[in-house]
């Protein structure tokens, strides 16, 4: 029921003759509105001779309405509809333009931070960006330290979190320089060339699948370098001190480039070789409107990076799928 009472500028009697359109009788609204049926009465007659229109046929019983009050409940009706239609839209700006406080993983930092902020400029009243791994980030989320993140976990066993997949990435096998001439490329090609493979830290996402990737292969890495710095993993390569398995969002972040020759599909084998960006937020929290646009907008800064920056070097070696839904 549409209730015009707090609309100071519409009339009385209009508002009266609203909801007797509505409730069907003057007691009804009587009640509704908490006042005498004579006082009902009298505002409506007193709107008649307002308007110099007879609304209401006195001589039928129930309520009946003459054309010129039919005419008056469809506008009547129209306009508490563009009211109601207003205020929705109002609230909803409003509840977009919130401080926003998000949390990236480093490699998801590094394509969505300049990004984002241009396009929630207009929408937002603050932005806080931070940056660290899936699990801290995770951790501050449901402490209610950040209200989004994109983290590269599924977190699939928490149950306490919205998740939208972003963004699907396959992992690929970076060589040195010396070794980016091999044609037929496979496991044994790199892991007894001599050239040490580039671990990362098992604590990492990227560090706990490739451990994981490794470890059904049938060969022993004879020796290796590791480090948690996707920097010093991209800047070694491309020294040629070692090759490593990484993501193209892990190239990205560094600015670095290897020659298409350089970055190759993984051979084949039966573990799962790629990896995801994940948006988070609790349950419950933050505003549907916020969360697709938020959504929206991290997805048109993927697809900005992957086609404008990043295929048009590496055409058709990455396998990137930005999700529409």
């Amino acid at each position: 029921m549409t209730d015009l009472t707090s609309f100071s500028p519409l009339d009385k009697g209009l508002e009266n003759f609203l909801l007797l359109s509505q409730l069907g009788s003057f007691s009804k609204v009587a009640e509704y509105k908490g006042q005498t049926q004579p006082a009902i009465t009298k505002s409506i007659k007193q709107l008649e001779i307002q308007l110099g229109l007879q609304l209401i046929d006195n001589s039928q019983r129930p309520v009946k309405f003459t054309f010129a009050g039919i005419k008056l409940q469809s506008a009547l009706r129209d306009y508490s509809s563009q009211i109601s239609l207003a205020i929705d839209e109002i609230k909803d700006i409003d509840s977009v333009r919130q401080t926003y406080r998000l949390g990236f993983i480093d490699s998801a930092a590094c394509l969505l931070s300049t990004c984002t902020c241009e396009k929630l400029s207009k929408v937002s009243s603050g932005l806080t960006i931070i940056t660290g791994p899936s699990n801290l980030l995770l951790r501050r989320l449901l402490e209610n330290q950040l209200d989004y993140i994109v983290v590269s976990d599924s977190f699939g066993e928490e149950n306490r979190v919205l998740r939208r997949p972003l963004l699907e990435e396959k992992w690929m096998i970076a060589l040195p320089p010396q070794l980016s001439g091999i044609q037929v490329l496979n496991w044994q090609s790199v892991i007894f060339s001599g050239i040490p493979f580039i671990h990362s830290p098992d604590q990492s996402g990227d560090g706990r699948f490739i451990e994981k990737l490794l470890s059904i292969l049938p060969y022993r890495l004879p020796n290796y370098l590791s480090t948690n710095s996707n920097e010093v993993l991209i800047s070694l390569i491309m020294a040629g001190k070692g090759w490593s398995i990484v993501k193209p969002t892990t190239i990205a972040q560094t600015g670095h480039r290897l020659s298409r020759e350089q970055l190759r599909h993984l051979p084949e084998t039966e573990e799962i070789t790629s990896s995801r960006f994940w948006l988070m937020t609790r349950k419950g929290e933050n505003p549907s409107l916020s969360t697709n646009r938020l959504s929206r907008i991290f997805k048109d800064c993927l697809k900005e990076w992957r086609d404008n920056t990043f295929t048009k070097f590496y055409k058709d070696t990455p396998r990137i799928t930005i999700f529409e839904n």
